[in-house]
Parts: C-alpha cells; sequence; structure tokens
C-alpha cells in the first residue's frame, strides 16, 4: 500500500492539476486568444475539426498558429485540437458586427475540403447540420457556453454552439454570433517584496454565445430580425458573410471557481444521483443480511457438525462441502488463462481505484482538459506490475508449470488486443478525416509506454509473484479426481451465474446511465465522489454475491469453483454490453447506415470497456471465494 500512494502522488504530479492556481491576468486592450477545439455531435461519435465546417474561415498563412503540441495524451486521444481563428477579441474592448470571414461553399477552399467539388461540399455541411454538430471554442482555457434556463428557473449550459438549423427542407447556417465575456477584477493584494500593492488586471471567468442566422450582416450593420426563414440564411447561398459581437461584463465569480456554474448539474440531478446510492445501498445492505445472516450462520453450524463427528458411522454419512476437501484446491482446467484473466481484472481494479481517488480529490480538475484521460493511462502503465504479480503469485499457488505463457500472457494478451483494437480504429477515422484517429507521433508514444514501460513492469512483477512463497492450503489434494455427483444445485449453476451478476449490474446501473449521457452528450463528467461511493458498493456486492454462489457449489459437493467464482461476477460485464447497445438503440433516431463508423467506434469501445468491468468483476469474485474456502476449510478438523 505505501507503494501505490507512492505512485498515486507521482502520478498526480504529472498528470495533474490544482483548481484555483495560475490565473492570467489581462490588461485593457490585451490580446484575448480564441482557439477552436472540435466540432463534436450527439447523433455522430466522429469528432472533427473546426475548419471542416469553416474551410474559408482559415486565419492567414502569417498568422501563427497553434497544433497539437500543446496538447496532452489525454486531449489527443479525445479528438481535441488546438487551432488558432480570426476571432480578434481584446480586452474590455467592445465589439459590434466585427467582420470574420466571407466564403462561398465549394470556392476558395483550403485543407481537406479543398479538393473537393461544390455539391459535395455542400452535402457534407449538410450532414453537419443534420447529425447536430456543435462547435466547441476556448478562451482561456474555458469553453464556450450557451446559457439557458431550467423548469425551476436556475442557469443551464450547453458546451459550443450548432452549426446550423435545419427549417422544414432548407439547411441554415449560423452566420452571427454575440459572445459574451464574463470578467472578475480581483482585490488588490500586497507585493510582499516591497510592501507596495500592485494594479492586478482582468481575469476571464466565462465564456457565453447566442449564435444567430441572418441575411442583413453586411456593410458593418448586422440585423436580427424574427422574421422565418426569409431572414435566415440559407447555406447554399452564395456568398456567406460571417461576423460576430463582443461584450463584457462583470462577475462576481472569481478565477478559482469560475468551473462552478459549468459543473453544476443542478438540483435534480443530485437528488437522482442520491436516489441512484440509496438502492445501491439497500441492495448491498440486503445481500449483506443474506449472506452475513443466512449463510455464515450455516457455516457455523457446518463447522459444528463436521467438527463433532467421531465414529465412524458419523463420517460415512457426512455430506456437503466437507467431502471434497481432498479436491477443492485441485489444479483448475486452462489454470494459465485464468491467473493471466485475474492479474488484469487485479491491474485493472487498481488502476480505475486510484484514478477515482485523484479525481476525488481535484488533483485532476475539468480546467486541465484530457487530465482525467491521461493519468488513466499513467496508472494503467505505472501498475502493469499488478498484473503480473497478481497472476504469477495465483499459478504459483496452483502449482503451474507453464510460468513463460502466464507472464507473456499478463504483458499482452488483454493490452495487445486493446491496442489492436484502437490501431484497427485509428485506421478507420484517419480515413475519415476525424480528430479522434490520433498523429504517428502520438501512437509511437503509446507503443513505447507498451513496451518500454508497462512490459517490462509486467515483467517484474511476474518475477516477484513467483519468487514469492507458495500459499498453503489447508488440505492436501489426492491424486485422484473425485467423481462429482449430479444434483439439482449442480445442474442450474448457470442460471445462478445468470442471476446472480443482476445484483451487482443494479448497483452501479444509475450511474452507469450518468457516464453514458456525458459520454454521448460530450459533456463534462464531474461526479467523481458519487461513483467512487457506487464503485465500493458494486465491489462489496460482487465479493458477496461470489462467496454465496460458491457455498452453494460446494455443499453440492462440486469442487469446480475456481472458473465458476470468476465467471458468475464476470457475467455482470455482458450486461453492461447489453446495456449500452440499448442505450444506443434508444439514443440515436438516424439511420444507421449513415452513420456506420460510429457505430463501430461505440460498440468498439463499448466492448472494450465491458471486457474490462468482466475482467475487473471476475478478478473480485475469484479472491472473495479464494479467501472464503481457505477459511472454511481451515476451521475443520480433517482426518
Amino acid at each position: 500500500m505505501r507503494y501505490f500512494l507512492i505512485w498515486l502522488v507521482l502520478v498526480g504530479m504529472c498528470c495533474g492539476y490544482i483548481p484555483g492556481m495560475g490565473p492570467k491576468d489581462y490588461r485593457e486592450g490585451e490580446i484575448l486568444e480564441v482557439y477552436a477545439n472540435k466540432l463534436q455531435s450527439p447523433k455522430n461519435q466522429l469528432p472533427h475539426q473546426y475548419h471542416y465546417a469553416y474551410p474559408f474561415c482559415r486565419p492567414a498563412p502569417t498568422i501563427k498558429t497553434e497544433s497539437a503540441d500543446r496538447l496532452n495524451l489525454g486531449q489527443l486521444l479525445m479528438g481535441e485540437r488546438h487551432e488558432f481563428t480570426n476571432f480578434d477579441f481584446r480586452m474590455m474592448v467592445n465589439e459590434t458586427c466585427k467582420f470574420l470571414c466571407r466564403g462561398e461553399v465549394g470556392r476558395n477552399m483550403t485543407g481537406p475540403l479543398q479538393k473537393l467539388n461544390s455539391d459535395l461540399v455542400l452535402k457534407l455541411m449538410q450532414r453537419l447540420i443534420d447529425d447536430d454538430y456543435v462547435v466547441r471554442l476556448n478562451l482561456d482555457n474555458l469553453p464556450v457556453v450557451m446559457r439557458g434556463n431550467s423548469n425551476d428557473g436556475s442557469s443551464v449550459f450547453q458546451i459550443g454552439y450548432p452549426f446550423g438549423l435545419r427549417w422544414e427542407e432548407n439547411y441554415y447556417v449560423h452566420n452571427h454570433f454575440r459572445f459574451k465575456v464574463l470578467y472578475h477584477k480581483p482585490t488588490k493584494v500586497p507585493d510582499l517584496a516591497d510592501l507596495e500593492y500592485k494594479e492586478d488586471g482582468y481575469q476571464v471567468v466565462g465564456f457565453e454565445v447566442l449564435p444567430y442566422s441572418t441575411r442583413d450582416n453586411k456593410d458593418g450593420i448586422c440585423q436580427i430580425k424574427n422574421t422565418y426563414p426569409e431572414s435566415l440564411q440559407q447555406l447554399d447561398t452564395d456568398p456567406i458573410t460571417f461576423t460576430y459581437d463582443v461584450s463584457y461584463e462583470y462577475s462576481s465569480q472569481n478565477w478559482a471557481t469560475r468551473w462552478d456554474p459549468l459543473l453544476d448539474g443542478g438540483g435534480g440531478q443530485k437528488d437522482i444521483q442520491w436516489i441512484s446510492i440509496s438502492i445501491s445501498v439497500m441492495l448491498t445492505l440486503t445481500l449483506t443480511l443474506i449472506v452475513g445472516g443466512i449463510l455464515l450462520k450455516t457455516v457455523h453450524n457446518d463447522f459444528v457438525r463436521y467438527n463433532g463427528l467421531e465414529d465412524e458411522a458419523d463420517m460415512l454419512n457426512e455430506s456437503g462441502w466437507k467431502l471434497v476437501h481432498a479436491d477443492v484446491f485441485r489444479t483448475p482446467p486452462r489454470a494459465e488463462l485464468l491467473c493471466i484473466m485475474n492479474g488484469t481484472g487485479a491491474q485493472i481494479l487498481w488502476t480505475l481505484l486510484s484514478t477515482l481517488t485523484i479525481a476525488i480529490f481535484g488533483i485532476v480538475s475539468p480546467s486541465h482538459r484530457g487530465a482525467l484521460l491521461t493519468s488513466l493511462v499513467c496508472m494503467w502503465v505505472a501498475l502493469s506490475s499488478v498484473s503480473g504479480y497478481v497472476s504469477a503469485k495465483l499459478y504459483n499457488s496452483i502449482q503451474g508449470g507453464n510460468r513463460r505463457a502466464v507472464a507473456l500472457g499478463s504483458a499482452f494478451l488483454f493490452t495487445g488486443a486493446v491496442f489492436s483494437v484502437f490501431f484497427g480504429l485509428n485506421i478507420l477515422l484517419a480515413v475519415k478525416k476525424s480528430t479522434a484517429a490520433v498523429p504517428f507521433t502520438t501512437l509511437m508514444l503509446i507503443v513505447f509506454l507498451w513496451f518500454g514501460l508497462s512490459v517490462p513492469l509486467v515483467l517484474f512483477g511476474s518475477f516477484l509473484g513467483f519468487k514469492k512463497q507458495k500459499n498453503e492450503w489447508p488440505c492436501r489434494t489426492n491424486a485422484i479426481p473425485r467423481e462429482i455427483p449430479a444434483s439439482l444445485l449442480s445442474k442450474s449453476s448457470k442460471f445462478h451465474c445468470i442471476l446472480a451478476a443482476l445484483v451487482p449490474f443494479g448497483v452501479v446501473l444509475i450511474q452507469l446511465v450518468f457516464v453514458l449521457n456525458s459520454l454521448w452528450q460530450n459533456q463534462v463528467y464531474y461526479m467523481f465522489g458519487f461513483m467512487f461511493i457506487v464503485f465500493v458498493l458494486g465491489l462489496l456486492a460482487s465479493a458477496e454475491v461470489s462467496i454465496a454462489l460458491t457455498y452453494l457449489k460446494l455443499i453440492s459437493e462440486d469442487y469446480r469453483w475456481w472458473w465458476y467464482s470468476f465467471v458468475n461476477t464476470a457475467f455482470t460485464g455482458f450486461y453492461v454490453f447489453a446495456f449500452c447497445v440499448t442505450f444506443f438503440l434508444r439514443q440515436t433516431d438516424a439511420e444507421i447506415s449513415n452513420h456506420l463508423t460510429s457505430l463501430t467506434l461505440f460498440f468498439s469501445y463499448n466492448a472494450v470497456f465491458s471486457v474490462s468491468f468482466c475482467l475487473m468483476e471476475g478478478y473480485i469474485g475469484l479472491t472473495a471465494s479464494l479467501w472464503f474456502v481457505r477459511k472454511i476449510y481451515s476451521s475443520i478438523r480433517i482426518d
């Protein structure tokens, strides 16, 4: 645990961000740089570059543009970019109907659309409108938002603004933007060096926009009319003029808490979260009462009965889990695969726990975009030795003979499968010119993290695991396996797995809905405290389910509990994937044939997530059952 905490601190220092530190003060008239993040859609999971939608609004070649060099690994994996725009903002300088750019669809194009004809470009832009793509801009590391009101009158925010709108059969583009920059002027503080007061500047604490579509925004005069659709700027009308307004408004919100309004989910979401936790607690407590009140009482009676057997007649008439004491620790079939999957599940568990711990303490703030995903990748690499150690220690305890297969399998089996999926999707995304395709240098960095750091750490953990002293089982194993009697409990074991996995799935269900909604709507997820509580409750429920089912398996005189204890909780991952499929079918109202790439992307990553959930839950089930089996067989008298 001490080394784990050291890793936690080191990764937090490398990937984290302390909220409230590092504000930037702007003087009056100083340039505010507006950068383009990406285009996102709730219907299509392929993000695109900003200039994919505005190919004629590229900055002049003489203007310095920002590249992906300023992005961290998490941002690149999420498809974010850092592109310079033509917006000219100057602190405390209001602008009205300022010219941005003018272009004609299909003419004077540069970039990825320059070789396409006018009709094809028009169809691409119409697709952006049909798929409800939103444009995301950043100012001083704050995303542009649209403010609205909820039913209770409180403010709600949508990150980004829609690229355009569709009215009947016509398409209209938003070509005039009213930006509002919220600023805060901090109180003057003394300079400790000379005890004189410094003149503080202005700090950006908000960035809002209202997009409009208008034909009347030429010659420095912009008129927004309410006559629809006559006053709207049609997409196929040439040319299209883009303009914008800029205003500044004082806000009492200080710089350290400027993200709070964006992260305030409102009372409704918090109430749902508390209801979710209440349901999870009730399910877990109910299961605990069943396991602790009924199962443990039954086991205690078994202890009294088994330890009270004295004459030979009683011993011949005994039944239950004591009869399989000579086979219960027998090496399971395909032991190498079981140990590899168990070690990978341990690595996934500790990676998620450490990342959630960092998130709870606010080290990975939403203002440091991509920090959470970067921390997740760093933790996965840093904790690679856990996989090798856990798999090697278990394989050594069950006296397996193929150590090399376990060590190499822990290093390459799961990680190699995930990388293969990622590499294949990256090629597909690159063909589709999506920003979700990572650059070649980033791909090489991922390969280095795998082969240069992760694999050596896995092999080092395997070395330590094989050097660790073997676990001494409380019972010796016979050379000849015992015959397993046919029983109703043994025949219905598959049904028990399918049914029992519903319990941990029910614990995490509502939290899973929040996570999927955040990913699908491209919103910021921030309720890590709720997630951590539900996560721990789900792990506790999985352990209790596994112990209960393992006991039922043993009392039916079936000693094949190794794989059974792993699978009965790992089946939860199949429910997770099935729910992801249901979620997708309920969310999208577009034709699936038009979004095959998005469909492939969504289900591939959800399959990886579900398999990871399977392995983590399987590790919890096997670990809990192994502790339980060792405990009960070490508490009885074996003759």
